[in-house]
């Protein structure tokens, strides 16, 4: 997952910085969870995700709500 959050942050063009300050962490903090040496509880999973515009999934799993969704009817149906 932390590797998903460095990429989205660099995909969205988002600072360190940035992403600190709006879910009132430390720069350190950031750098830490991106290199996997700090976990993200869950709150601030949902923060995570909020601010990055993504599902709790795609950061969890690498997949996007509409790839969920896709599984999720085809185990109904399955």
């Amino acid at each position: 997952m932390n590797e998903r959050l460095k990429q989205i942050r660099k995909k969205l063009k988002l600072s360190q910085e940035f992403v600190a300050k709006q879910l009132e962490m430390t720069r350190t903090t950031i750098v830490a969870i991106e290199a996997g040496t700090r976990k993200v509880t869950s709150d601030e999973l949902l923060k995570f995700a909020k601010l990055y515009g993504v599902s709790t999934d795609e950061l969890l799993y690498g997949e996007t709500t509409e790839e969920t969704e896709v599984r999720a009817f085809a185990r109904t149906f399955s």
